[in-house]
């Protein structure tokens, strides 16, 4: 039974991922890289840390700082960030100099980096923490 499900799991997984045409981060030797949905290497193991595709770009780490990259590992924001999330409704939340901000696909910034903590947005809306406390 528990082979069903595990067969049943990774169909699942490979459907979805050849719906929305999605890379998967991998590691391997301590790096990380992407495959597809078949597990052919599309992105080598380049990172120290990758994070999920959302909207066409990906967060990942290299060295120290963290950046962008798009689906052919083309980097499309440069690596400048201490931490970066996934895009979520067209920004993404990325730590300079010890606060959050957000940006664009284009790397500019929406919302200058002034929060102690984020969420990713959600209908419009990110929670946001600073001195005086949390927000939307």
């Amino acid at each position: 039974m528990k082979t069903l499900y595990a067969y049943l799991i990774c169909t699942l997984v490979a459907l979805s991922a050849e719906a929305q045409d999605i890379l998967i981060p991998v590691k391997d030797g301590g790096l990380w890289g992407y495959v597809d949905q078949y597990g052919d290497k599309i992105i080598d193991l380049d990172y120290f840390e990758a994070g999920s595709f959302s909207e066409g770009l990906a967060p990942v780490r290299r060295r120290s700082l963290w950046g962008f990259i798009d689906n052919t590992g083309q980097e499309v924001i440069a690596s400048q960030f201490r931490k970066a999330m996934e895009f979520s409704e067209g920004l993404a939340a990325v730590i300079l100099d010890d606060h959050w901000g957000f940006v664009d696909r284009s790397g500019q910034w929406v919302i200058p980096p002034r929060f102690d903590a984020v969420s990713s947005f959600s209908d419009g809306r990110a929670v946001a923490k600073d001195e005086r406390g949390y927000f939307y």
